[in-house]
C-alpha cells in the first residue's frame, strides 16, 4: 500500500512540475505543490526504504500536450 502511495507522489510531483513550464502565472503555486509532492515521496520512501518509478502512463500522454 505505502508502495502505491509512493509512486503517486513522485509521479504527481512530475506532473506539477511540468505545469511549471506550462502556466507561468501560477509557476510558483505549482512549483511548492511540487516540491510537497517530493517531499511525501522522501518520507516515504524512508518507511519503505524502497526507490520506486513513477508511473509513465499518466505522464507520458500528456507530455505532447505540456510541450
Amino acid at each position: 500500500m505505502l508502495l502505491k502511495f509512493q509512486k503517486n507522489e513522485i509521479t504527481e510531483y512530475v506532473v506539477y512540475t511540468k505545469l511549471v513550464k506550462m502556466d507561468p502565472d501560477n509557476s510558483e503555486i505549482f512549483r511548492k505543490i511540487a516540491l510537497n509532492e517530493l517531499k511525501h515521496y522522501y518520507r516515504l520512501k524512508n518507511k519503505t526504504g524502497r526507490d520506486v518509478k513513477l508511473n509513465r502512463l499518466k505522464v507520458t500522454p500528456l507530455s505532447n500536450y505540456w510541450e
